[in-house]
């Protein structure tokens, strides 16, 4: 009744109210972003209630549920409680998620949920399917598949520490005509590849098979790789020239695109050849998930073919021994129980046939009981290493719940009593460091601006360079800049410590 606002522009400010602060995102009638929004509305964080009293009035949809940690799936199932007691709807959508995760979110967490699932009955649940939590209970919906399955023919290679070996696989496919997707587990290993493939093809007409992206002037094109310590505009440029180049729409002729997990998360890529580190299954499907794509399409061959690397000499138990670390088994991808059950699953079945073998894959690799009965029956080590897996589960849980906001307590309680020297985390591990440059900002090796750039902290920590000490640029050519007694190198490679 007092609101006399004759502002033309009133109606689109208002509307732009939610876009002003990360707080207030989600009071945006439509809000597209990450889990971490969310994550954070049921945390004993600053504005905590803000996010979740808006979030309240939406269909939460939570895509990629698999790729969520113990930590994560603790601290989410909180805030879809709150979320559906106050009469919200969600919808979690995985293509891999396993049983067990399935059944606890399918249990309301006030209930104590019944076991889950045994092997046999999960691999038997229909696939795809909708599973519903209602009042009287979960159910079970089966739906339709939408185009026909996908055979893949697997192919085990002891080549995981040979860049050399995977540049010749990769470059003959491509001479072929076969778009290759090449998918290392780190950084260091997706370098040493594309330095690999770069060396193999100098002064050939291979060298135009390689991944290239416009580089500091218009007749200029970088060799480069696709992976996540690259600056942000940089890595929209090389999302965009990969779809480009593998994508949808892509041209004839075959190329090669290396990369890390960066290239299995959210890039609409069709290859025809797909090699890869051995990884957990689940992320294995999702990386299967972008070979024959799309159909009506010509293709080198009369199947989609996958290369998993392994170690030459080694078999699945060994993946507990030293120098697994360097190839993802143990740092990138903790549990190697998993990673020993999908190379068997792989060596007990080379052709798989997708989707309608999704289910079982998975379930043969990541159910708890196959888990168990692995490491049981391997012991000595693998049973330190199971237990090892399960304190880091347990300390998980127990630092999520020291993190939940209390619903049943009054918000002014101390419990809920926000920390200002402590940062409330939404995912574990360590944070990058955002890297400020001066004005003028130089440009990086694809020519564009480069006003920041965010370095993991365990790379400064390696460097030992100075977080606090501000960028010294040195010298001409490629990015050089110091970090104190660091020196740090920005390149088409990539962001890299080069001291």
């Amino acid at each position: 009744q007092v609101l006399w606002d004759d502002d033309p522009d009133a109606d689109r400010r208002l509307a732009r109210w939610a876009a002003e602060s990360p707080r207030q995102y989600l009071a945006g009638q439509i809000a597209v972003g990450t889990i971490d929004q969310v994550l954070i509305s049921g945390l004993c964080a600053k504005h905590a209630p803000v996010r979740s009293a808006a979030l309240l009035r939406h269909l939460l949809v939570v895509d990629e549920l698999h790729a969520s940690d113990t930590y994560m799936h603790e601290i989410l199932r909180p805030a879809l409680e709150h979320h559906l007691a106050a009469g919200g709807h969600a919808l979690l959508m995985s293509a891999t998620l396993g049983s067990a995760v399935r059944h606890s979110y399918l249990a309301p967490q006030a209930v104590r949920p019944d076991p889950a699932p045994d092997p046999a009955t999960a691999e038997a649940v229909a696939y795809p399917a909708l599973h519903h939590r209602r009042a009287d209970g979960a159910v079970t919906l089966p739906l339709d598949r939408h185009g026909p399955d996908k055979t893949v023919a697997m192919t085990l290679a002891a080549e995981a520490a040979d860049a050399d070996a995977v540049a010749a696989r990769a470059l003959a496919a491509a001479r072929a005509g076969a778009k290759v997707l090449v998918v290392r587990n780190t950084v260091d290993l997706a370098v040493a590849t594309t330095r690999a493939l770069e060396q193999a093809a100098e002064g050939t007409a291979d060298a135009g098979l390689l991944f290239r992206v416009k580089g500091r002037t218009q007749t200029e094109s970088r060799l480069t790789v696709h992976h996540g310590r690259f600056a942000r505009d940089d890595r929209q440029l090389l999302d965009r020239a990969v779809e480009q180049l593998i994508g949808k729409d892509r041209p004839a002729g075959g190329r090669v695109v290396v990369g890390t997990q960066t290239l299995e998360m959210s890039l609409d890529l069709d290859a025809d050849l797909l090699i890869t580190d051995l990884c957990p299954m689940d992320v294995l499907l999702q990386r299967l998930g972008r070979l024959y794509r799309h159909p009506d399409r010509q293709r080198p061959t009369a199947r989609a073919e996958c290369v998993v690397l392994v170690r030459p000499g080694a078999g699945p138990e060994d993946l507990i021994g030293p120098g697994n670390g360097r190839f993802g088994w143990g740092s990138v991808y903790a549990d190697r129980r998993i990673l020993a059950l999908t190379w068997r699953a792989l060596a007990a079945d080379p052709l798989l046939t997708l989707p309608a073998m999704q289910r079982r894959l998975v379930e043969q690799a990541t159910h708890p009981d196959h888990l168990e009965a692995f490491a049981s029956a391997a012991g000595g080590d693998w049973a330190a290493h199971a237990r090892k897996i399960l304190g880091k589960d347990f300390a998980e849980k127990g630092q999520a719940a020291a993190s939940i906001a209390r619903r049943d307590l009054p918000l002014c309680d101390p419990s809920n009593a926000v920390d200002s020297e402590k940062k409330v985390m939404t995912r574990l591990g360590t944070d990058d460091v955002w890297i400020e440059f001066p004005e003028p900002c130089p440009n990086g090796p694809f020519g564009q601006s480069l006003p920041r750039i965010a370095c993991p902290l365990w790379l400064m920590e390696a460097a030992k360079a100075d977080p606090a000490a501000g960028p010294e640029i040195v010298g001409e050519g490629p990015l050089r800049f110091r970090l104190g007694a660091a020196e740090m190198l920005y390149d088409a490679m990539g962001l890299s410590c080069s001291n």
